[in-house]
């Protein structure tokens, strides 16, 4: 049996990964909803950082267009700029499934963490197979895309968790947080 201290301890960090990630998801939201609100087809990328208790979110466009919104970082998402390695504490996305390359597109988001950042996916039923298409050519299932996130890179993350929002959606949605390790 695990001595309860330990486990005592792991229940308050992940209570605390928790209230940290519905925060910034919640962070995370407000900025979209701005940036949707001038163009619903802008992609859902966005990478946070916290200083004190203030918070500064930065989303990422292909579109030089996209330079008009504040806080935008024009890059493709597979391949973005070595300066941003190592410089967030979060990186949330929803857009995961418009990658050719997921994995590549990943790997370059986790080099942005800093050590212990999170990187939170959101994910749904539409981002399965069956939502695949020509904008959205990369699809998983739910219950299978944090067992092919820890194949992929279970050197460089944790999975610290699999929350539901507090908003119960018919199609299976999910919030998956993982930690980047040193």
């Amino acid at each position: 049996m695990k001595n309860p201290n330990q486990l005592c301890g792991r229940i308050k960090i992940t209570l605390k990964i928790y209230a940290i990630s519905l925060r910034v998801i919640g962070q995370a939201h407000s900025y979209l909803d701005f940036v949707w609100a001038a163009d619903p087809a802008r992609s859902k990328l966005c990478f946070i950082n916290f200083w004190g208790g203030e918070s500064k979110v930065f989303g990422v466009e292909l579109e030089s267009d996209a330079k008009s919104l504040p806080h935008t970082i024009i890059a493709d998402f597979h391949y973005l700029p070595k300066n941003l390695f190592g410089k967030f504490d979060f990186v949330y996305s929803n857009s995961h499934d418009q990658s050719f390359n997921p994995k590549l597109a990943l790997g370059s988001w986790i080099k942005c963490l800093k050590v212990d950042g999170l990187l939170i996916l959101e994910h749904s039923r539409a981002h399965g197979k069956s939502g695949t298409n020509r904008q959205d050519p990369f699809g998983v299932e739910t219950e299978i895309l944090p067992f092919l996130i820890m194949g992929w890179f279970s050197a460089n993350l944790r999975l610290e968790g699999i929350y539901e929002p507090s908003k119960q959606f018919d199609n299976a949605h999910k919030y998956f947080v993982f930690s980047k390790k040193m």
